[in-house]
């Protein structure tokens, strides 16, 4: 299944005027595409277009750019650094060698623990490189809801029909009602108010309607997904609001991280349809966004600081070492010296020893 190149620009994360102060933003991309899904109910023959905004395309309202920090919010200069040679005696000869051993196999029991988890964040962290993998980072920390904040209702309106597996839907979902106490619903329509070609303002509109219809309270987390149906140079566009209670939780961060998901498993081949594509989606999003995500230079940083802390110990042990090989040296000399190179002590070890005067 092909995929084309990326292309289009939006709007995101803009707070909407009326709607009791509702968060409300989306994106929205065009041009190229990935050949039909495998799965039922999906177009064939040919397939259809799909855009997604790259990481760094442009939705604005105060996002991350690119999806992600530029250096995980630390910089650290790399480089440089210092080396230290020992020349001559006294050096610290098997010891040396035993102890660069013990520091090797620490680097490499520490690049086993964290080097695949510090690779997998730089992939999160790697926005503006059109990487489909970038997902934005979650900075805050959020409270779920309380119990009792959502009227529950179903998750999902499909109007082309493209949904055939709703217990698969609906497990990521319920997974994000769990752990966000916001129900999310998905509306999948290629028509907006009419036209099948709507402008951003168009989906804009059409989503705040759709929550008055759908919802009696401000707890649920509304995506609008619209996509064309010619099955050649197709686009989608996603569009959200979140109701004034419910956006204490999914905040312009929060909502953003999971159209980055949805950007991102519409293009993985691995999942056959849109069932596993949603789920997979807001499963994952929830996972995320209710939790704090660590910049992978907050291990680069400890790793070099362990590193820093055994070369100064091997520093202090290798100067110990040197102080007491020399000692052993100047003892050893003394030893092996006869006692007439001495010369005479310090009242004359000769004079003590002497027949007393007659």
């Amino acid at each position: 299944m092909p995929r084309g190149g990326f292309s289009g620009g939006g709007g995101g994360g803009r707070i909407s005027g009326g709607g009791g102060g509702r968060l409300t933003g989306g994106r929205s991309g065009g041009g190229g595409g990935r050949g039909g899904f495998t799965g039922g109910g999906f177009p064939t023959g040919g397939g259809f277009g799909g855009g997604r905004i790259p990481p760094g395309g442009g939705f604005g309202g105060g996002g991350f750019h690119g999806g992600g920090y530029r250096g995980g919010g630390f910089f650290f200069p790399f480089g440089g650094g210092y080396r230290r040679n020992y020349r001559g005696g006294g050096g610290c000869g098997t010891g040396c060698s035993s102890i660069f051993v013990v520091i090797a196999v620490i680097i490499v029991a520490l690049v086993m623990t964290f080097g695949s988890g510090i690779f997998s964040q730089f992939g999160s962290y790697s926005a503006g490189t059109g990487n489909s993998s970038g997902i934005a980072p979650s900075t805050v920390k959020r409270t779920p809801l309380p119990k009792g904040s959502v009227n529950e209702t179903g998750y999902y309106t499909d109007e082309l029909g493209w949904i055939k597996n709703p217990v698969t839907l609906e497990a990521g979902m319920k997974n994000f009602y769990n752990k966000t106490g916001v129900q999310p619903y998905i509306y999948i329509t290629d028509t907006v108010n009419g036209t099948k070609n709507p402008t951003d303002t168009d989906m804009e509109t059409y989503v705040n309607e759709l929550y008055n219809k759908l919802f009696k309270d401000e707890a649920h987390f509304l995506v609008l997904y619209w996509e064309t149906k010619n099955g050649q140079e197709g686009d989608y566009k996603t569009w959200y609001t979140v109701g004034s209670q419910a956006k204490s939780v999914v905040d312009l961060e929060a909502a953003n991280i999971v159209l980055d998901y949805i950007d991102r498993y519409y293009y993985d081949n691995s999942l056959q349809n849109y069932d596993q594509v949603f789920s997979k989606s807001f499963n994952d999003a929830a996972n995320r966004i209710m939790t704090v995500t660590v910049s992978p230079w907050v291990y680069v940083i400890a790793v070099l600081v362990v590193l820093v802390i055994l070369a100064l110990l091997f520093y202090w042990w290798a100067r110990v070492k040197k102080q007491k090989n020399l000692e052993a040296e100047q003892t050893e000399k003394i030893l092996n010296t006869p006692l007439e190179e001495l010369g005479p002590g310090p009242t004359g070890i000769e004079d003590k020893y002497k027949d007393p005067p007659k």
